[in-house]
């Protein structure tokens, strides 16, 4: 008996029919909108918990002031006035890094590790449920 489910279950995979079964239901998981919503989902949580790791790092601001000042100077008791005019010019590099935040970040980060995680797990269960549906509509059909 074991023989036979042995040569029984070989032939099966090497039939064609399942070769098109299998083009069938990798084309469905590739064309299904619900699998499409629930990867885009996964993604956004995984953006999220990037963007949450991100506040853990240096933040640098680049600040630069250019203008033209013209200046008149009169001095009391000399005739006339000097004029001249400056150019001043400012640049600046601020670095700000959090060195306490009492467990916001890091809180900030598990959050959103749980939510990628769901995410993760919403879409394996979104890609269960497309192949059940089309296995079982596969059977249908050969059943039928």
């Amino acid at each position: 008996m074991r023989l036979l489910s042995l040569s029984f279950s070989l032939l099966l995979a090497t039939s064609p029919a399942l070769a098109q079964t299998d083009d069938l239901l990798r084309d469905l998981l590739k064309t299904s909108p619900q699998l499409s919503a629930a990867k885009s989902q996964a993604e956004a949580a995984k953006a999220d918990l990037w963007e949450a790791r991100g506040a853990r790092l240096p933040q640098l601001r680049l600040e630069a002031q250019a203008s033209s000042l013209d200046e008149t100077i009169r001095i009391n008791g000399v005739p006339g006035e000097l004029t001249a005019t400056r150019d001043p010019n400012a640049m600046s590099a601020v670095v700000d890094q959090a060195i306490f935040t009492s467990g916001r970040i890091g809180g900030a980060v598990g959050a959103a590790k749980a939510s990628a995680d769901a995410a993760g797990h919403t879409y394996e269960a979104a890609r269960q449920d497309v192949l059940l549906s089309g296995a079982v509509a596969i059977a249908d059909v050969v059943r039928d």
